[in-house]
């Protein structure tokens, strides 16, 4: 399903996921080869150099969009959704010249990140990323959707994929309103998918289960699945204070945020 797809599929049958390592390994992000979209835009060359700054703020957004599109519906964006985009104040003509030279621009830069290339097809644009050529966003989208329709998930492949979620919100230095759909769509995919996890009854292990909760609330700091999620299996494993200190903490961002306290008790919580 697109990213935008966020109805909770469960998973008939699933491998149990009883145990995890207990050292939780750290995201293995390629510094060569890579566009990182997760916590902020970096672009890196095949050489393993930082390019980020060889980009314009023009061909940064030009080549976010690209990506952007192509992953949301494998369509792409067209000529004069950029135009409108990236220079709504410019007239038809004057738009037009500047993408076809902002594009030029992009591909010669993009050359030196490796296996990808920017494809127009009936006047649509899409990015086309090669084995070698890594986005964290893209694997993010692309491992959860495999995830929420699959009958067993690998252990190992969810702590990767948490981790990479866990380097933050996607292009936070950006927001436009042309943006706020991905985001939202993104943060979505993450929080359904995340808790129709946890709800197919696979985790036991405490940590594991309170690591999901802490992303989810990552991104939504009052996301009550998420604090019974994390309370529950502190308790769970006796860790009655700690999920105590936890909930208490949660209430003062739920006031804080939406003032108004939360209504149910810690207790209350608990007994659902």
């Amino acid at each position: 399903p697109a990213i935008g797809d966020t109805t909770p599929q469960k998973a008939e049958s699933a491998q149990p996921i009883t145990k995890i390592p207990e050292e939780i390994p750290q995201a293995v992000v390629p510094h060569s080869s890579s566009i990182l979209f997760l916590g902020g835009l970096q672009i890196w060359d095949k050489e393993g150099n930082n390019i980020t700054k060889s980009f314009t703020p023009t061909l940064k957004r030009l080549l976010i969009l690209i990506v952007l599109y192509t992953f949301k519906d494998g369509k792409g964006i067209g000529n004069d959704a950029i135009c409108d985009i990236l220079w709504p104040d410019k007239s038809r003509d004057n738009a037009q010249n500047n993408r076809r030279v902002s594009i030029y621009k992009l591909k010669t830069l993009l050359e030196q990140i490796g296996d990808v290339e920017i494809i127009n097809s009936n006047s649509y644009w899409t990015i086309r990323l090669g084995e070698n050529t890594f986005c964290d966003y893209v694997t993010v989208i692309n491992t959860l959707n495999e995830f929420r329709n699959s009958t067993e998930i690998d252990n190992l492949r969810l702590q990767e994929t948490l981790n990479l979620i866990a380097k933050g919100q996607p292009l936070p230095a950006i927001s436009q309103a042309w943006i706020d759909p991905f985001k939202s769509d993104y943060a979505a995919c993450v929080q359904d998918t995340l808790s129709s996890i946890v709800n197919n009854g696979n985790i036991s292990d405490y940590r594991l289960l309170t690591r999901i909760a802490d992303i989810m609330l990552i991104f939504d700091s009052t996301d009550e699945t998420a604090i019974s999620i994390k309370c529950r299996a502190l308790v769970g494993a006796g860790k009655i204070g700690i999920a105590k200190s936890a909930f208490d903490s949660f209430c003062s961002e739920y006031l804080t945020l939406l003032g108004e306290n939360y209504d149910k008790s810690f207790q209350d919580m608990l007994n659902e």
